[in-house]
């Protein structure tokens, strides 16, 4: 349970009290961190996987339901080149992965930046972008 409330409960209660308290200027852009996971499930990591596609349907129902006014976007990341806590990878899965990714793992700065572009593009909204580096060619 904990799992979908840090990574999808807590995200629909705030931005369920933004909306209805009108508590956000015209043009707002909410950007959800979701995962690959939620395309490509680990094992043992379902929950996570679902919470995060939970974060890409409510990125969706923002643009749908705030009448243009606020727009959702949920970016779909990698792994990144910090392990997330409780995520370790072995030496000998950091080679694979080294050895089999087209490009460098997804590196924060270059996430922040990418959201930071993301605020000029006013047509992108209900959309999930995969940011990844290599998920997509399910090399993991």
């Amino acid at each position: 349970d904990h799992i979908i409330d840090n990574n999808l409960t807590g995200a629909v209660g705030l931005v369920s009290s933004l909306l209805q308290y009108d508590k956000l200027n015209d043009g707002a852009l909410i950007v959800l961190c979701s995962s690959i996971q939620a395309a490509a499930p680990r094992d043992g990591r379902g929950a996570y996987g679902i919470a995060k596609a939970g974060l890409e349907v409510l990125a969706k129902t923002i643009a749908a339901e705030s009448g243009g006014k606020v727009r959702g976007i949920a970016l779909r990341l990698g792994q990144l080149t910090d392990n997330m806590v409780g995520i370790n990878f072995t030496d000998e899965q950091m080679e694979y992965i080294d050895t089999r990714c087209y490009t460098q793992l997804v590196r924060p700065e270059d996430v922040a930046a990418f959201i930071d572009g993301l605020y000029y593009q006013p047509a992108m909204t209900g959309c999930v972008i995969d940011f990844d580096s290599g998920h997509g060619r399910n090399i993991w």
